[in-house]
């Protein structure tokens, strides 16, 4: 999946810069915390909340948003 698929999948999706901020899936979120974005073919993903990217790829998983993101 491209970063635009998982964050359309997530609540609150909106457009920062040449990425996306969602609220995260790994923590109750009620203000979009979670950053996503694509570099050099990668997905980044980044909480600026209390997860690490280990708990956020998790819970993009068990969402079925993310079965081949790579750390």
């Amino acid at each position: 999946m491209t970063a635009a698929q998982i964050a359309h999948a997530l609540p609150k999706c909106r457009k920062a810069g040449k990425g996306w901020v969602v609220c995260c899936p790994a923590h109750e979120d009620n203000n979009p915390s979670l950053s996503i974005s694509e570099r050099d073919g990668m997905l980044l993903v980044h909480c600026h909340g209390p997860c690490n990217q280990s708990a956020v790829v998790e819970a993009l998983k068990v969402l079925d948003c993310g079965p081949s993101l790579h750390l």
